[in-house]
């Protein structure tokens, strides 16, 4: 199986890879926003550069190889495949059939379209 595929395809959005080059830029201009930070974390709101999201993601790949528990999706346009968000489902209870799913949009101009 090819990991830099979309792995779920909708209308107007795809669930992917993370990718380790163009997406950290994207992401870090996220964190500029107040807004969004509050309502994608309970942390203090500060701004992230890309260097620090990358390593963030590197984090993130490590920790899902180890706990099998977790997944990462980016989220991104169908139409021209720009990074809109991101999707996690963490803390999966295999034998419930239970996990907690959180979602973000970064670009405030991407909210409130479905």
């Amino acid at each position: 199986m090819d990991i830099h595929k979309q792995l779920f395809v909708g209308p107007s959005v795809c669930l992917g890879p993370i990718d380790h080059e163009k997406d950290p830029p994207i992401m870090s201009q996220w964190t500029h926003d107040p807004e969004y930070l509050r309502l994608v974390d309970i942390k203090p709101a500060y701004p992230i550069s890309a260097g620090q999201i990358k390593k963030k993601l590197e984090a993130l790949e490590k920790e899902i190889e180890e706990s099998k528990n977790l997944y990462y999706f980016t989220i991104r346009s169908k139409e021209d495949d720009r990074l809109l968000g991101f999707a996690t489902i963490r803390w999966i209870e295999w034998t419930h059939g239970t996990g907690w799913i959180r979602l973000g949009i970064g670009n405030s101009q991407d909210w409130h379209k479905g």
